[in-house]
């Protein structure tokens, strides 16, 4: 048999391989040392990178995809032997996408490890708002949590997702209720609202080397409302937005409303992308601001809904607006491209809604569930609707892959394929009252009951 690899002139290799899907492009670097060089080209993998947020992906300073910090590195997990050894070849990109591929098989083959964790002296779980820009594996592998001990003290501690789930940091304590109202980790870094305070801790320095530091104090008229980060920027606010910057902690700017008639807003950032709703004070409007503060802060465009704004979702691609028509007494929702600002998707409705995205949308469809409405609905921008009923689910799914999602059975925990109206498996059969879901990534699931014992069933 011809090896046409070896004849051919790189370029038209290059070529052929080009038509392979991702499956048979990862088969054709295992044959041998000249095919792994062709297949690994990462002009190849480039191409793949649209259906991926760059932003997301690990940079050059994370060694490895789902170990963060050198003080607690563990190199029992799975995920390390998709990790070619020698750097020379290294893809990141390839490497993320055969992640990826490896969490979706275990996912939907009920391949995963179960850990419990119990708080010493720990007796309740107290919720305080815990969000993650990113549901992938190298930005989730931190568990802060809010407890309240026996003493009567509370402590904001930290949990490692290891193959062994342990306490690695208590980042305070304090013998009042504290006023934490929410909490952002990604990669690096861990920061959350103290009250009025902006506090930050380090990921990626020893833990005894590290402390907790004040990035900065939200004035009234912010409201505490916002907080959350990309691989560049915190930011945190809400009518006023304050900006630093991750690297040296540095207060950017402070983005504040030209007028004096808005009362609430609501914001979300992504990949240097802010976007501001501005509820004006008779809610009959609002208007949506679209900053790039990934170097020097600027307002890109601005443009007017005819209602008041709930809440904000965008991605790489697309601005997902959830708002309330006053004078019609209707629920709308809008999906806009994010380079045109055209109205890719239009929904109305006099009934009550809930509106949550399942999963990253593409140039030519979006997925948004109704979950009062018990269904889903994949919108193809260029001609149909399709829907999917969820008359099954007797909760809000936790969406992680495509049309894979966790759901709250009567009795257990369930992984379900929402398009085929199909429940692949229980991911616990054991009665679970008082507990539920905490965190979902595509790499972990944590459940937490009253009395702070913690499950974490890990795929990876």
């Amino acid at each position: 048999m011809m090896d046409f690899v070896a004849l051919f002139p790189p370029e038209l290799t290059e070529e052929v391989f080009s038509y392979l899907p991702v499956r048979d492009l990862i088969v054709c670097g295992t044959v041998c040392m000249s095919w792994r060089v062709a297949a690994n080209n990462s002009r190849l993998w480039k191409k793949l990178e649209k259906n991926f947020e760059s932003w997301l992906l690990p940079d050059s300073r994370v060694k490895r995809c789902d170990v963060i910090t050198r003080n607690f590195k563990d190199n029992s997990h799975s995920l390390e032997a998709l990790i070619p050894k020698d750097d020379l070849s290294f893809n990141w990109l390839k490497v993320f996408v055969c992640q990826r591929n490896f969490l979706k098989h275990n996912w939907s083959h009920c391949i995963f490890t179960d850990n419990w964790l119990q708080v010493r002296g720990c007796i309740e779980y107290v919720n305080c708002g815990l969000f993650y820009p990113s549901k992938s594996p190298h930005d989730c592998l931190y568990f802060p949590f809010l407890g309240k001990f026996k003493d009567g003290s509370h402590a904001l501690m930290l949990m490692r997702l290891d193959a062994k789930p342990k306490i690695v940091a208590k980042l305070f304590t304090t013998n009042d209720r504290p006023n934490v109202q929410t909490i952002c980790v990604m990669r690096d870094c861990v920061v959350w609202l103290n009250g009025d305070d902006v506090k930050y801790f380090s990921l990626t320095i020893e833990f005894d080397k590290s402390e907790v530091r004040t990035l900065g104090n939200l004035d009234f008229k912010s409201c505490a409302k916002f907080l959350s980060m990309d691989s560049n920027n915190i930011v945190a606010g809400s009518l006023s937005i304050n900006v630093w910057s991750k690297t040296t902690l540095a207060l950017k700017c402070v983005i504040n409303p030209q007028s004096e008639c808005f009362f609430s807003a609501c914001c979300w950032l992504y990949d240097g992308c802010l976007i501001q709703g501005l509820r004006t004070n008779n809610g009959y409007s609002s208007i949506i601001k679209i900053y790039n503060i990934k170097d020097h802060p600027t307002l890109q465009n601005e443009f007017v809904v005819d209602g008041a704004i709930n809440s904000i979702e965008c991605n790489k691609r697309m601005i997902f607006l959830h708002y309330f028509d006053l004078r019609q007494a209707v629920n709308c929702i809008e999906v806009h491209d994010k380079e045109t600002f055209s109205t890719k998707c239009y929904r109305r409705s006099r009934l009550a809604i809930e509106y949550y995205l399942t999963h990253e949308a593409s140039n030519d469809y979006i997925s948004f569930g109704n979950f009062n409405a018990h269904k889903i609905e994949v919108c193809h921008f260029s001609s149909n609707v399709e829907e999917y009923e969820l008359t099954e689910f007797n909760g809000e799914p936790h969406f992680v892959f495509d049309s894979i999602a966790l759901v709250y059975g009567r009795r257990s925990l369930e992984v379900w394929d929402w398009k085929r109206k199909n429940k692949l498996y229980n991911l616990c059969n054991a009665d679970i009252p008082g507990s539920y879901i905490v965190h979902v990534s595509e790499a972990r699931v944590v459940v937490v009951d009253l009395n702070c014992n913690f499950q974490i069933y890990s795929f990876c």
